[in-house]
């Protein structure tokens, strides 16, 4: 916490499958740092949308810490591409939609009719 505000989420984690909280961070326009197990590192591309540091080096986690907190304008534009990643990788309309398509089913709205295709989804980012 910097400023009695938030500026950066850290997940520790030794084991973790799918982090939903770092899509929640990402999509609140933060950094992260996340250990390098699971899938922190398909959610987190190193230095562009935040850091993965080695689960068993400390030394690698103060790093990254320093790295954050010393650099407001790292911090902003990491937290902007971080918004951006959550946005538009884990939207829950967009991966609804991609899962659909794989699964060869049609959206459908209440009542059973179909969507029409020129509905685009809500600019409203809605990772979580």
């Amino acid at each position: 916490v910097v400023n009695d505000r938030v500026d950066a989420r850290y997940l520790l984690e030794d084991r973790q499958a799918y982090a939903l909280v770092l899509v929640e961070a990402m999509a609140a326009g933060l950094p992260c740092i996340a250990t390098n197990v699971g899938g922190n590192n398909e959610i987190i591309s190193h230095g562009e949308n935040g850091l993965i540091v080695d689960p068993e080096s400390a030394d690698s986690l103060t790093k990254a810490i320093k790295q954050l907190v010393c650099n407001k304008q790292l911090r902003k534009q990491m937290g902007e591409r971080a918004k951006i990643t959550a946005c538009q990788c884990f939207d829950s309309t967009i991966t609804m939609g991609t899962i659909m398509q794989t699964m060869d089913v049609s959206p459908r709205v209440q009542g059973g009719s179909n969507v029409s295709e020129d509905q685009s989804p809500s600019m409203t980012c809605r990772a979580f």
